[in-house]
């Protein structure tokens, strides 16, 4: 089982809501309303999703459970044709369980749940395992073998067995609707202030602070380093950004470099973070980088003097954009 009843309040887990591995659970006995998706990102469409299920859950005295997996269906079954997740497992199980919902309960996606037909999914999982009486689904919801369900077929479906079925409708910002798929390509192209539209919340990465070759301290510049290569998250492209990190300290304002630092004709994929008006030690803890807007590209310098002055430019930036927002 991935998580039990949390503990952590200060992660955000609302005090009471559990989240459970469906193979690990018995059946769900109390008369619940669904919600199911994969909710990556948790963005403005699927908080429209999880309001509306709530409401009705209090509303008829249901319980509300999310139906949801630890990955994304595709990183398993397109694994090189994926970006990388917008929100890790329990990045999503956090921010869902903020929303109010009684249960979480997800799947470990595999290759007997790709191919379960979709009227099993229907009768013997959301009606013979989670008591489902009302099922909420996203107007794009597709499910089942080679995704031969959609939406419509799950209406109809459920409804024969007397359970209601609510289908979304597109939510819409800037005039494109908003969509897990959308966030990943505002991220990987470093647009962070759009996928934050999006999100309604600023694009993250979280990781533990390593040790790298301290070239930031000597510059005059220290930076809280998380290591990049490998991260299943899908990461802003190379460059600088300003943003905010979350530290056991507080929150501070930051200038990120996310790069391989090609002016020491470095390889590795990290991102550096310099915290405004910080100088305490971060080795081993865990920060949370918020992005706030893309500032330029990595460059390449002729010598560290030239580096020095555009790391100067950029902090007067990220202070003068920190002090007016």
């Amino acid at each position: 089982m991935f998580f039990q009843s949390p503990t952590f309040s200060s992660k955000g887990f609302c005090l009471g809501m559990k989240i459970i591995n469906f193979l690990d659970s018995p059946d769900f006995l109390e008369p619940s309303a669904i919600g199911v998706g994969t909710f990556d990102g948790v963005h403005l469409g699927h908080q429209a999703l999880i309001s509306s299920l709530t409401q009705y859950a209090t509303k008829n005295s249901l319980k509300s459970l999310i139906f949801t997996f630890d990955h994304p269906p595709k990183s398993f079954l397109e694994p090189s044709r994926f970006p990388g997740e917008i929100t890790l497992a329990e990045e999503k199980f956090a921010l869902i369980s903020k929303l109010g919902v009684d249960y979480i309960f997800y799947r470990p996606f595999d290759i007997e749940f790709a191919n379960i037909c979709p009227k099993d999914f229907i009768h013997k999982i959301l009606i013979g395992k989670l008591n489902a009486k009302a099922v909420f689904v996203g107007f794009n919801f597709m499910f089942g073998l080679n995704r031969s369900g959609n939406a419509s077929f799950l209406v109809e479906e459920a409804n024969r067995s007397g359970v209601e079925c609510q289908v979304l409708q597109r939510v819409c910002k800037d005039c494109e609707t908003v969509s897990s798929a959308l966030v990943r390509e505002k991220i990987q192209s470093g647009d962070v202030e759009s996928a934050a539209i999006f999100l309604g919340r600023e694009a993250f990465i979280s990781g533990e602070v390593v040790r790298g070759d301290q070239r930031g301290r000597l510059l005059g510049f220290p930076t809280a380093n998380l290591n990049l290569e490998g991260s299943k998250k899908v990461v802003p492209s190379r460059g600088v950004y300003g943003a905010k990190v979350e530290t056991i300290f507080g929150e501070f304002p930051a200038l990120v470099n996310i790069g391989v630092r090609p002016t020491f004709d470095k390889k590795q994929l990290i991102l550096e973070a310099h915290l405004i008006d910080f100088d305490e030690n971060l080795y081993s803890t865990q920060i949370k980088v918020k992005f706030l807007n893309r500032l330029r590209d990595e460059t390449k310098f002729p010598d560290k003097e030239s580096l020095i002055k555009q790391i100067t430019a950029d902090l007067s930036s990220v202070k003068e954009n920190n002090s007016t927002g």
